[in-house]
Order: C-alpha cells, then structure tokens, then sequence
C-alpha cells in the first residue's frame, strides 16, 4: 500500500481567485475522475483535499499497489472520466512512501476461493483471499461481468465500517451488532448478494463474513446451510459463514 500524490496541471494558464477556484467545471472533473478510481478499487482512503497553488492541483490517496493506476485496471467509468480529464490537464503521480501497518495485497497465482470482509477503516478492499487472507484489489476481480448494481463492494465496505464503528460508540447496542451477527439484516444480505454473484462469475467459493463477539454464545454451525463453519482463522474470534 502506497500514499500517493496526484498533480493536475491545467493545459492553459488559470485565472482563479479564492472565492471562485471551487465552483470551477476542472475541479468537479477531477473529484469525478478521483471518485471513479475510488469506487474501482484503484484508490482508497481518499483524503477528500484538493490543493491548489502555482496553477496546479494535487490530491492525495493511497493505492494498494505501484501500478494500481495502470490503464489496464481502468474499468468504462474511469476511463470515460479520463479522457475528459486529458482534454483540461496534464496527470502525473508521485509515489511518496509505503503504507508499513496494513496487510500486504496477496500475491497467491491463482486463489482458490473468497470472503466478503471488512477490516474496519484499514481496508482497501473488503475482499479478501481465502488461501493467504490478504486483500485483493477489486479492480482485480472479473467486474465486466457484475452487474452495475451489485458493484458495490466499497459502498459496502463503508456501511460496515460505520456500522461497526456506531456499535462501538453505542455502547454495542443490539441493532447494531444484529446487522454484523444476524445473517438475514440489511447489511448481511447487502454482502450476501455480492458474494453470490461473484461466486457464479468466478466459479469458486465466496463466502461471507459473520461476526460473532467472544462474549456471545457461538453459534454450532452455519445458519444459512447448517454446516460446519468454514474457516476459524480470522480476526476478533470470528469465522465466515457461506454466501
């Protein structure tokens, strides 16, 4: 995981004054173009800042990997963003330093199955790989494949990680902790649906993360199919459960 600088440096000379540099058509075009590569997986932890000074514009994010930004990875709304960008900037992109607290992307060839999970605010990605327990880029995952409605992993991420972080403030009140325990809530069935669609596209096992709190009864088997829980390696005494 890589912290990031992108600069945007307008083809033509700007008169911009302080009152009038956010209102401007360029600045809505590079919020956009960023919020696709959010929404694709190539960015993350968006820093929400746009500088401007000596005519240039600089955000800055993390990728999860050096060639996260590669054209390659860019899905149609992305590169439908970049082509408008190109018409008003030159890019360019300094790699400032490595990330050294969050896990490593996977580098397994060829993983053979999923889980939807999130790592609370760490996570650039709530999928993760079943054989090494690291994340994957979803920009790496067959999402030509996904319908648009169903691609929506990092709106997902974000609901329970705000959920997750309301149960703490809360005091772990029960709506909350239903929604991360009880397969059959909103936000279950939300990551429920993402784990099956991706399961029939990549034709491997993907499953869903349940928690479950040390100081609760654990459940003998999975509520879904009544099997034996499927892996009891993950974080917070948790296991995963089947889509």
């Amino acid at each position: 995981m890589y912290y990031t600088k992108m600069t945007f440096t307008p083809l033509e000379k700007l008169e911009i004054s302080e009152d009038s540099v956010e209102d401007m058509d360029i600045t809505g075009i590079i919020w956009g173009y960023t919020g696709d590569l959010l929404r694709n997986g190539q960015i993350y932890h968006h820093d929400k800042v746009l500088i401007h000074n000596d005519n240039v514009f600089q955000a800055f994010f993390f990728m999860p990997e050096l060639d996260s930004l590669d054209e390659k990875y860019c899905n149609e709304y992305v590169n439908r963003s970049l082509v408008r960008i190109k018409e008003l900037c030159e890019i360019s992109f300094e790699v400032i330093g490595r990330n050294t607290i969050v896990n490593p992307v996977c580098s397994c060839d060829d993983s053979t199955w999923y889980i939807l999970f999130a790592l609370k605010n760490d996570a650039f990605s709530p999928v993760v790989c079943g054989d090494c327990l690291n994340m994957i880029p979803i920009y790496k995952l067959p999402r030509e494949e996904i319908p648009i409605k169903v691609q929506s992993e990092i709106g997902w991420l974000a609901d329970y990680y705000f959920i997750d972080r309301l149960w703490m403030l809360c005091g772990f009140d029960r709506f909350t902790y239903r929604q991360m325990s009880d397969v059959n809530s909103a936000l279950s069935k939300s990551g429920r649906e993402i784990c099956s669609t991706y399961e029939n596209a990549l034709d491997k096992p993907f499953y869903y993360f349940l928690y479950h709190h040390p100081s609760k009864k654990v459940r003998k088997t999975c509520p879904v199919c009544g099997g034996e829980w499927h892996d009891k390696r993950m974080r917070r005494n948790s296991t995963t459960q089947e889509k």
